[in-house]
């Protein structure tokens, strides 16, 4: 027997709990076997999740404290994501977030410094355990100034002013315009 969350009208029932009875009756002896029952949670009612730091469209840099709450009379779990780009096709985790916040307090401490300048996305998303599932997208900017392929030649000198090696000439590569 399977049953749709429907009344007998056909209409979905109000959120709650319910309790189900099943008996057997043999109808070739019309004995029939111990009542069995137990309860069941309806819940169509989705998380309540928000995220409250950043702001939208932020420009961040270093490490950042993502902020936010969520709650879910039935919560299993939320759980925190990032994503490249204005409408991302990839997430990666950030944190598993186990118990419910009603106020915004801090999920994460993000460190931006490893990730390329350029358009993010961060994403709440918060299950309930009828799988119902809330997601909030935050648009973010990332710039960082980083230094990367940097170099140093030749790594000995003697700047003894005999013409050997007196001199090393250090290069790099940078995130954005830098004075160094």
């Amino acid at each position: 027997q399977v049953w749709n969350g429907k009344d007998s009208s056909g209409n979905i029932v109000p959120d709650g709990s319910y309790t189900y009875t099943i008996d057997a009756i043999d109808p070739q002896t019309n004995s029939s076997s111990p009542e069995v029952s137990g309860t069941l949670t309806v819940d169509n009612t989705l998380p309540q999740a928000s995220l409250t730091e950043p702001a939208s469209n932020a420009t961040l840099s270093g490490s950042v404290s993502i902020k936010g709450s969520f709650s879910d009379t039935n919560l299993w779990y939320a759980y925190l994501y990032y994503g490249v780009g204005t409408n991302p096709t990839q997430w990666y985790g950030l944190a598993y977030l186990g118990s419910a916040l009603t106020e915004p307090m801090p999920l994460y401490n993000w460190d931006t410094k490893t990730l390329a300048n350029g358009d993010y996305v961060i994403r709440l998303e918060v299950y309930d355990q009828a799988y119902n599932v809330k997601r909030v997208d935050l648009p973010v900017k990332l710039y960082n100034v980083n230094i990367y392929s940097f170099s140093c030649r030749p790594t000995y000198i003697s700047p003894n002013a005999d013409g050997q090696q007196d001199t090393t000439t250090f290069t790099a590569s940078i995130t954005s315009s830098s004075n160094w």
